[in-house]
């Protein structure tokens, strides 16, 4: 004889429209958090995990005295200090004018960074938007190679220099000018480096350029994309990031440091030939077209910045 009591259904009822809505207010605490700084944080705390977030005590010698003294605390990587706090210290703009006060979050503008990546972005697609409009025959060329378990620092040099080898290369010869973007990917089968180009070319031939850049990394052939340049995707795989901030947020902490390690002081944005000859006349129209910065309510633009407590001095 089963003695077990089962459950109302109303009960049961009861119990599932309060789970629903406990997942209804975590989803509405992560919207509010907003997924950059999630990104931000879950990025930070793994490479916290890993112990690399240490400091060193600097400390000055009185010899005269023979008194130590602490001068100040100084992080191994100040780079990644300055991850740490984007989003968090705050520094305060104060108007030469009037006087009045306003706080700003500071930027650490790392190209890696999920709070600061999408300004980068932003940036380069005004500039190329603007350039593609002064070109005939706008391309985009994407150059592919095999995965490889390690990223370092000597195989993202590789893998520049094999861009410009390219570049330089017979099967580029109808390139006049343009742009390349260098992505960073690993989703569990290694690290893939594959680049984006915008270019002014009347035609390629995408067997020819297989063929020649698979030589250059080490393949047979390569797998190469030539797509015609639509208004409605080009910018936005033109613009990418050099990783997108979700999923470095995914990956492994060792990971995390491998890649942020390996891109440190590295360019991944290129322009070339006509595209650097008009850019002048392109910054030109953007700053332009750009709205004036704000100001104060006074209508002064000459502001001060202090950290928060050093104001009046």
């Amino acid at each position: 004889m089963n003695t077990k009591r089962s459950i109302p259904f109303a009960v049961k009822q009861m119990i599932q429209r309060r789970r629903l809505a406990k997942m209804a207010r975590e989803r509405r605490q992560l919207d509010l958090i907003g997924k950059e700084d999630l990104w931000h944080n879950t990025i930070a705390g793994k490479l916290e995990s890993l112990g690399v977030v240490s400091w060193e005590r600097i400390v000055t010698v009185q010899e005269s005295v023979g008194i130590a003294e602490e001068a100040h605390w100084k992080n191994r990587y100040p780079w990644l200090d300055n991850f740490m706090e984007c989003g968090t210290k705050l520094i305060i703009r104060i108007c030469r004018c009037c006087g009045q006060r306003e706080q700003f979050h500071i930027a650490c503008s790392q190209k890696w960074c999920p709070r600061c990546s999408w300004k980068i972005s932003k940036r380069r697609e005004e500039k190329l938007a603007a350039w593609t409009k002064r070109v005939q025959h706008p391309q985009h060329l994407v150059l592919t190679q095999k995965n490889f378990p390690t990223l370092t620092r000597g195989k993202i040099k590789q893998h520049l220099g094999n861009l410009q080898k390219f570049r330089r290369s017979k099967a580029a010869a109808s390139i006049k000018g343009g742009c390349v973007t260098v992505e960073i990917t690993n989703n569990g089968n290694g690290w893939h480096l594959h680049s984006h180009w915008l270019i002014d070319a009347d035609e390629l031939n995408p067997r020819e350029i297989s063929v020649t850049w698979g030589k250059l990394v080490g393949q047979d052939f390569a797998i190469v994309k030539v797509k015609p340049v639509a208004a409605t995707d080009y910018l936005s795989e033109l613009c990418k990031y050099v990783a997108k901030g979700s999923e470095i947020a995914s990956w492994e902490p060792e990971q995390i440091w491998e890649f942020t390690t390996a891109i440190r002081g590295r360019r991944f944005f290129f322009t070339f030939g006509s595209l650097t000859k008009l850019a002048a006349e392109v910054r030109a129209e953007i700053l332009f077209l750009k709205p004036e910065s704000p100001g104060c309510d006074c209508g002064s633009h000459d502001f001060k910045f202090t950290p928060p407590g050093l104001q009046d001095f």
